[in-house]
């Protein structure tokens, strides 16, 4: 393939105009379950799903043909013979094709929320107590083989995504008190 192209433009390999993917994506779903378990405990999570995405693993096509050192393709010994091939032609200097379905679900947030008892909401002279503690970011099932399918190095140009050296999403927790007065 004919890495010179705008991503997701048709590419020739040959005289056969090849569909490199859609960056954008398809289709978008989010889901947010939430259980109230003892009259005092919430347990809310958020999963989000995005499918027919294709990226760029432009880290990886970088790893392969500037040292060859953490290139996947070369290192890893379970890769398959696609990923070995496409490595090896790469340090030969072909561009290979290195666009990869990025299709994902993401566990983007989880919350646990304690109603506090009345009985120590007015020790505290308050209405109402809660105690929350929620996590971002928590996990993603993906088969990108890059660190995280939302990346995107060139977020300026228009219908182009890119994973170049590009941080993914930090990890967190945080808690939180509710007081009403």
């Amino acid at each position: 393939l004919n890495g010179g192209t705008p991503f997701g433009q048709p590419t020739s390999k040959g005289d056969t105009a090849v569909y490199l993917g859609n960056p954008l994506g398809r289709t978008e779903l989010a889901i947010t379950p939430s259980v109230t378990l003892f009259k005092w405990l919430n347990v809310r999570a958020l999963f989000d799903h995005r499918g027919g995405l294709t990226l760029n693993n432009s880290t990886e096509f970088f790893r392969c043909s500037a040292s060859g050192a953490l290139c996947q393709g070369i290192e890893t010994k379970n890769t398959s013979l696609l990923e070995q091939a496409k490595a090896i032609s790469t340090r030969m200097g072909v561009r290979g094709s290195y666009f990869e379905k990025a299709d994902f679900w993401k566990l983007r947030e989880l919350a646990f929320t304690l109603n506090v008892p009345q009985s120590m909401s007015n020790m505290l002279h308050a209405g109402n107590a809660s105690i929350t503690v929620s996590g971002r970011n928590l996990k993603t099932w993906t088969d990108y083989t890059g660190l995280d399918p939302e990346l995107n190095v060139s977020s300026a140009s228009n219908f182009n995504t890119a994973d170049f050296l590009t941080q993914p999403a930090v990890r967190y927790w945080v808690a939180r008190l509710n007081l009403s007065f």
